[in-house]
């Protein structure tokens, strides 16, 4: 498996998934690809805000992949990439609809539920010191 970043200079999206639309209107962020191939596995945005604050969005694994460690290995590459940025911490929200599955997963990588924001559907924030 390969990765590979699609910073905003580069961001040539290839239309594999629908995200890609949304990365194509939103040049703001990093984006960081897993592929096999030219087959794509999972995908996941980086944005580096004007506080300097790092945000985590549209993690997406390819449904038969799910559960290989794919979207473990995608928040990874993210946590360096970010690191490496010189920034402490991450933000992310986890999509109401999916946050009881995915807050758990994403506290056993070490996030933390800071609250529940009621201008955001009331989804959690959830952070991470690296």
């Amino acid at each position: 498996m390969k990765f590979t970043i699609c910073t905003k200079a580069n961001q040539r999206l290839h239309g594999v998934r629908d995200w890609n639309e949304i990365f194509t209107l939103c040049k703001k962020y990093t984006v960081i690809r897993a592929r096999e191939g030219k087959r794509l596995l999972g995908q996941i945005a980086v944005e580096i805000d004007e506080n300097n604050n790092a945000w985590l969005f549209f993690l997406s694994v390819d449904p038969e992949e799910r559960g290989n460690g794919i979207g473990t290995q995608l928040i990874d590459k993210a946590e360096i990439f970010v690191e490496k940025s010189g920034i402490e911490s991450i933000y992310l929200r986890p999509q109401k609809e999916f946050e009881k599955r995915l807050v758990p997963w994403y506290e056993s990588l070490g996030y933390e539920k800071l609250e529940r924001d009621p201008t955001c559907r009331d989804e959690w924030l959830m952070c991470k010191n690296i």
